[in-house]
């Protein structure tokens, strides 16, 4: 407040006091940000510290009250006496100018409205909607599909709210301790009539099956009420910024899941964001908790501070599976605030939920009717993600957003487009987001998520899934036997391989299949070496390289031959080989797991002596084509062809030593058929009495 406007604020503020003739104590501007929302500077601000430097450092020479904040380290909330608003801007200007200072602003007071819509009507239609009223069939969260497999159980939903009703008898026996951050000590209770946090607590967990009332989307997961705000006589929230970061606070040390908040409005603060943001990043022992806002009532924007990236946006769904809006089906007259950082819509218009007990409230009964907006909306949403945590605690925040936001309905006639800035979890659109929830395909995302069974089974394993109605099945019963309803499998007749395990759920629609893969018993033998080191020379040293064999673990290599070495190196799939006679060496490789090792490959190698002495024998031609002809032309006694020592037998073998050709004709001349071989090298044994050659051949077409 500068120049003009400071001096219009104290001319108006001198007119004030004179038609008052000096009855009132103080007066002070009020901001109507621009969505509204009204924000009294309480003359408090909120300090926070780089360091531990002494307060005095910062307002000496005033008059000063500073108290230390119970849950953020190096924050103060400050107040200065005698001090006006236009004073306490002046000095936050000045604060957050001091590299000391991490940021300072005001302690505001809010006067919110939560994001609530009203008009009568009374079914629980998010749940199951069967066109009640002309709506449109199935436009609900298919809610009461995955009971079978979820309700929420060991899931804690704080609603961070004006207070629940602690002995509402649909609600009493799951709420936990909760907290008044508003200094009236009330335990997470509201005041008066202040109802608004008691029917967003009962849409998510309200008792299932006592005969009474109605049932939470999670009915067996408990809420931890916090208490915020109280109303005012003109129906706005007076909260601060204070109350509010500290509600925020308190509900993750004690343990929060998920935090519901069907409020919102008012410029940004530092102190709120920060709180949000440590639950999202630190909460649930670093899991994070899964955060989720209201995105508003006023059919514009998303407000403040379901604008954060971190948290979950939340819009309102009509009966009839649009974004809620002034001339939806409902004739409702309010519209979901949408657009930029939307992220999915969960029913918002008569929904039916828990009052507060007795003829406090909004009606003289225990329950309302048609409580909505898209504070409706968003307990919806948290009821949604308190099913999936139940399923699996260990899922972070991010994979549960993930999930809800991947297993959507895209309702309407709206356009989904792909890779949309800011919102990497499928299609997107601005006025619905990623589409209206699916309690049953958003369980159902959670459940693939968390099947579990042994990768390898050499006896026996078990295989789980967090779900009923599962029927167990596998692709090879005659290998892997498995019992349908616990999932304990058997290994049948020694059998090795992979197997498919298959878990099938059923329960009213929401049926689906998961598999995972299992191998059974011992390895599969290697294969030959990638690339082959036959023939090599004698005192050659090669590196013979072999794949990965599925579910192996090591590989053993060994020779028994004396002049034939075989060493592992650093490769656990290759080994150096080093050759010291000519001759056919022959070394062995297995492959092993747990349960054991395969059988032998054994790997014949062809030895040449590569220094350049006589042959015995002559092979012709070479490279060949159709046939081959080797002849003896030596013996080792003399250099008479005709006292030449007549061939034992011989063999070709191909690249990866498998004989494909072989003759044990003794004569000093034989000819080979080659003409169905592929082309290639190959590698000829010779053998003479107690000699052995080795010659390599090239056939070629």
């Amino acid at each position: 407040m500068e120049g003009q406007d400071a001096s219009q604020f104290y001319a108006r503020k001198d007119l004030i006091k004179g038609k008052f003739k000096d009855q009132l104590e103080g007066i002070e501007p009020v901001l109507i940000y621009r969505d509204g929302i009204k924000q009294v500077c309480s003359g408090e601000l909120l300090l926070k510290l780089r360091n531990n430097m002494a307060l005095a450092e910062f307002f000496g020479g005033l008059e000063f009250v500073a108290k230390q904040d119970e849950f953020v380290k190096n924050q103060y909330l400050v107040r200065i006496e005698n001090f006006s608003t236009h004073q306490l801007f002046s000095m936050i200007g000045e604060l957050n100018e001091n590299e000391n200072a991490e940021f300072a602003e005001p302690n505001f007071t809010r006067l919110l409205k939560p994001h609530t819509a009203d008009q009568y009507f009374s079914s629980q239609w998010s749940v199951n909607n069967q066109g009640y009223l002309g709506s449109t069939v199935d436009a609900d969260m298919d809610v009461d599909n995955v009971w079978v497999h979820a309700t929420g159980q060991g899931i804690k939903v704080a609603i961070i709210d004006e207070g629940v009703n602690l002995t509402h008898p649909d609600l009493a026996s799951n709420l936990l301790q909760g907290y008044d951050a508003t200094g009236n000590n009330s335990a997470g209770a509201p005041s008066n009539n202040d109802a608004h946090g008691t029917a967003c607590a009962g849409i998510v967990a309200a008792i299932a099956n006592n005969a009474i009332g109605i049932a939470g989307v999670a009915y067996n997961s408990k809420v931890i009420p916090v208490r915020i705000a109280y109303r005012d006589s003109g129906g706005d929230w007076v909260t601060s910024d204070t109350w509010i970061a500290n509600g925020i606070n308190w509900a993750v040390q004690n343990g929060a899941d998920i935090l519901s908040n069907s409020w919102g409005g008012g410029s940004p603060s530092s102190t709120i964001a920060n709180a949000i943001n440590n639950a999202i990043n630190n909460g649930r022992n670093g899991k994070g908790c899964t955060v989720l806002f209201s995105s508003g009532n006023e059919n514009g924007p998303v407000s403040y501070p379901a604008t954060l990236s971190g948290v979950i946006a939340v819009g309102a769904s009509s009966m009839c599976d649009e974004r809620k809006n002034p001339s939806s089906c409902d004739v409702e007259s309010w519209g979901s605030n949408y657009g930029t950082g939307i992220d999915v819509v969960a029913p918002g218009v008569k929904i039916y939920t828990t009052d507060i007990s007795g003829p406090s409230g909004y009606n003289s009964g225990d329950y309302r009717s048609d409580f909505n907006g898209t504070s409706s909306a968003c307990p919806n949403a948290a009821g949604v993600a308190a099913l999936i945590l139940s399923v699996n605690a260990n899922l972070t925040q991010s994979q549960v957003r993930q999930i809800l936001e991947l297993n959507t309905d895209k309702i309407g006639s709206y356009t989904f487009s792909p890779s949309v800035l800011g919102q990497p979890n499928g299609t997107w659109n601005s006025e619905v987001g990623y589409g209206r929830l699916n309690a049953c395909q958003a369980v159902l995302g959670a459940i693939g998520n968390s099947i579990n069974g042994p990768s390898l089974i050499c006896t026996t394993g078990t295989f789980t899934i967090p779900a009923n109605n599962v029927t167990w099945s596998t692709s090879n019963p005659a290998g892997l036997s498995i019992n349908a309803s616990t999932g304990l499998a058997t290994r049948i007749n020694n059998f090795n391989g992979q197997v498919t395990v298959t878990a099938t759920i059923s329960g009213g629609m929401c049926n689906s299949q998961f598999t995972l893969q299992a191998y059974v018993g011992k390895p599969a033998t290697p294969g030959y070496p990638l690339q082959p080191i036959s023939p090599m020379c004698v005192n050659q040293t090669k590196q013979a390289t072999i794949a990965v064999v599925l579910a192996a673990t090591s590989f053993t290599w060994w020779s028994n031959d004396p002049n034939l070495d075989v060493g592992n190196t650093q490769y656990w799939t290759s080994a150096l080989v080093t050759a010291y006679a000519a001759g056919v060496r022959v070394f062995t490789i297995t492959s092993n797991n747990s349960c054991g090792s395969s059988s032998p490959r054994q790997i014949n190698v062809g030895v040449v002596s590569c220094g350049g002495g006589p042959n015995n024998v002559v092979v012709s031609p070479n490279p060949a084509s159709t046939t081959l002809t080797v002849e003896s032309i030596l013996s080792s006694q003399t250099t008479d062809a005709t006292s030449a020592v007549p061939m034992d037998g011989l063999w070709l073998r191909n690249e990866q030593g498998i004989v494909v050709v072989q003759s044990t004709e003794k004569n000093i001349r034989i000819t080979l058929p080659i003409g169905n071989l592929p082309k290639g090298f190959y590698y000829m044994t010779v053998k003479m009495g107690d000699d052995t050659e080795v010659q390599r051949i090239v056939i070629d077409r």
